[in-house]
């Protein structure tokens, strides 16, 4: 069952502040840190939103899973790119160099920067596969947990306008 989540509590590692999670597929677990600054948590777990809604609706056909954005003014992005394969997504770990885009990059079209999905011959590229609806669940979970987090937010704020 695929899955991409925080874990643990913010950290500082050489002024940099991250957040630790783990992205599950196919059995697999790989843990990442992810950079706090440029986004929050809020922001990664809404471009994963992004990509999962556009790969199940295979619109387009290939989107990512980022888990390392420190701007696009960094050497790199640090993304597990998915593809739709029909049925299933296959995802892949890679570091898009930033250097050569940078002033074509941004936010609303950074997907278009996901490569054609790489196969070699000698095994050598780390991928994984996936049904599409456990990708497709994933997302609706996700959303869901997003929408009682802003309720519970709603209801804070509407709390404290109310005390007196």
């Amino acid at each position: 069952m695929f899955s991409c989540a925080f874990i643990g509590e913010r950290f500082l590692q050489e002024g940099q502040i991250f957040r630790s999670g783990v992205i599950t597929f196919d059995g697999n677990a790989e843990v990442f840190d992810a950079p706090i600054g440029r986004w929050d948590e809020h922001d990664y777990e809404q471009s994963w939103l992004d990509a999962i809604s556009l790969v199940t609706a295979q619109q387009p056909k290939r989107a990512a899973i980022v888990t390392g954005f420190n701007g696009f003014d960094a050497a790199y992005l640090h993304w597990w790119p998915i593809y739709s394969t029909g049925d299933s997504v296959v995802i892949q770990e890679q570091l898009l160099i930033l250097e050569n885009i940078r002033d074509k990059i941004n936010a609303e079209n950074m997907f278009d920067f996901v490569r054609p999905r790489t196969q070699k011959s000698t095994g050598s590229v780390s991928e994984w596969a996936e049904p599409l609806e456990h990708f497709s669940l994933f997302g609706h979970c996700l959303q869901l947990i997003k929408h009682e987090e802003a309720k519970r937010q709603a209801e804070s704020m509407r709390s404290t306008i109310d005390c007196r």
